[in-house]
């Protein structure tokens, strides 16, 4: 497994995980797209967390358990080689009001008292995109949240269908109308695969707001589903 040097937490959520867009060029079209699993570290936010920039400070057993769970979802191959290990965190419940002034956002009401170890991961799935992940264990080693990635061991030189082929996937399924005009790499748990989400127009119906999705099978190109985020617009700004 390949270790990024000097990636902190924070700074990998800041710029990673909650939604920094960019932009590529897809034929004349420019396509808006988002590093992907960026609700990843969701589950630790309200712990009393520590962050260390490596494994060391982590228990064997809790080590081997992570390695154990990742070589047996994608593969040693793909471990090996492709995936990048950003940087570990312990929970310390018993540090908690010295944690919380670091850290203001922490609660003890919304913190899962289980968790108890945690390892942030990612891999680079074209050019520059990322999809990030985390590994959250208890004190025994066991698993304690939802997968987020795929029961599929891959080899380290799997080629997914690039953003601007799903894009085009996306667009010519006409279950709803409108251009693709945003793109993420993300695990789906009802197939157990990595899908492109292709974010299409929204439709709008007064302060009501429907974004549709079309979910893009990252290895096949096949349309598996589609999800539609219902909104409300709260507010809108007059003329000045």
């Amino acid at each position: 497994m390949k270790q990024a040097a000097s990636v902190l937490f924070l700074l990998a959520l800041a710029t990673n995980s909650f939604g920094q867009d960019f932009r590529m060029q897809c034929d004349s079209v420019e396509l808006e797209w988002m590093n992907g699993g960026k609700a990843h570290w969701r589950a630790i936010m309200n712990c009393p967390y520590v962050e260390h920039p490596t494994a060391d400070s982590i228990p064997h057993h809790i080590r081997d358990a992570n390695g154990r769970y990742l070589a047996g979802r994608m593969g040693m191959h793909f471990l090996e080689v492709n995936l990048i290990f950003l940087g570990a965190v312990i929970i310390r419940h018993d540090l908690f009001d010295t944690l919380e002034k670091v850290h203001p956002w922490i609660d003890k009401d919304a913190c899962d008292g289980r968790i108890a170890y945690a390892f942030e991961h990612c891999f680079l799935v074209q050019d520059s995109m990322r999809f990030y992940f985390t590994t959250i264990f208890d004190r025994k080693g066991q698993l304690v949240t939802p997968h987020q990635i795929p029961d599929m061991p891959m080899s380290a030189d799997i080629r997914w269908v690039s953003a601007c082929e799903a894009r085009s996937i996306a667009e010519a399924d006409d279950s709803y109308a409108g251009r693709v005009e945003g793109i993420s790499f993300e695990y789906y748990k009802p197939c157990n695969c990595f899908v492109w989400k292709a974010r299409k127009t929204q439709i709008r119906n007064g302060r009501k707001i429907i974004t549709p999705y079309a979910l893009v099978d990252a290895r096949s190109g096949k349309v598996l589903d589609h999800v539609l985020e219902k909104g409300t617009i709260v507010c809108s700004m007059g003329a000045w």
